[in-house]
């Protein structure tokens, strides 16, 4: 309906304005108003067209996973939010188990996208004093991307 619409303003509107560029002479005052009920016109065309548009609906059908047509009841999954550890604060240090990748306390404490678990904090005692960290293991464990 709306595109007959448009048809047939864009229709009557050159058909106006051939009719009088032949029948009448033309003269400056006559011309600036055919050109301003033109640019009217048009705009009033693309306002259509716009809202048009805007009122289109995409519709969007799932199947079940044999492929016998669309679904009656849709059960989504919740979406897992993981939490990141930086790849910034991996270090590596010496334990009593040997070399691992850690991840440095403070580094964390600043760049951790979500609280850290505190019963994942370990500590290693230097010779410069004790070195805190957390454990990859432990991290992953409390649901932590690590």
């Amino acid at each position: 309906m709306k595109r007959t619409f448009l048809a047939t303003i864009l229709s009557v509107s050159l058909a106006a304005t051939s009719l009088t560029a032949t029948t009448a002479p033309a003269h400056a005052d006559e011309d600036v108003l055919k050109v301003i009920a033109g640019l009217v016109v048009l705009g009033a065309i693309a306002n259509q067209v716009k809202q048009n548009k805007q009122s289109r609906q995409t519709v969007t059908r799932t199947y079940d996973s044999f492929g016998n047509g669309p679904r009656k009841h849709q059960h989504r999954s919740p979406v897992r939010q993981y939490k990141v550890a930086p790849q910034r604060c991996i270090r590596e240090t010496w334990t009593h188990r040997g070399q691992r990748e850690v991840y440095g306390a403070r580094c964390m404490q600043r760049h951790a996208n979500a609280q850290l678990p505190q019963k994942c904090l370990r500590q290693n005692k230097t010779n410069s004093g004790p070195r805190y960290f957390y454990a990859k293991r432990c991290l992953r464990n409390q649901g932590w991307r690590a």
